[in-house]
């Protein structure tokens, strides 16, 4: 992360399949010619990413089955992607949290610990 003078050890590769499946699964969600944002930024533990989208959002009763493998509300959808991000994040002692509202569209956020001496 830019300014960060603590690394953040991790698995590229696995760390950006689940960032690109988040990102995916976001622009699925959005209409066309709607915005997906991304943001990350430093936090006091570790690294933070966001991905904002304005799309159909998801109700409470959605956002309580999320991640739960072969639950998908996208046409052609395996169900798999958020398990398999979640899995992802969590071998890097990451977190996944989802706020959501029908309408308005849902924010994906990322907390990624970053590693320190002991």
């Amino acid at each position: 992360v830019e300014g960060s003078d603590e690394p953040l050890v991790a698995d590229q590769q696995k760390l950006r399949a689940a960032l690109v499946n988040l990102v995916l699964n976001a622009l699925a969600a959005s209409a066309p010619g709607t915005r997906v944002y991304l943001n990350s930024c430093r936090t006091n533990v570790g690294t933070q990413i966001k991905i904002v989208d304005e799309g159909r959002g998801m109700s409470e009763l959605e956002l309580a089955h999320i991640g739960e493998p072969f639950i998908t509300n996208s046409e052609g959808g395996s169900g798999l992607g958020v398990s398999i991000a979640r899995s992802i994040l969590e071998q890097h002692g990451a977190t996944l949290t989802f706020t959501s509202k029908p309408g308005v569209g849902t924010t994906v956020t990322m907390e990624i610990p970053t590693w320190q001496n002991c």
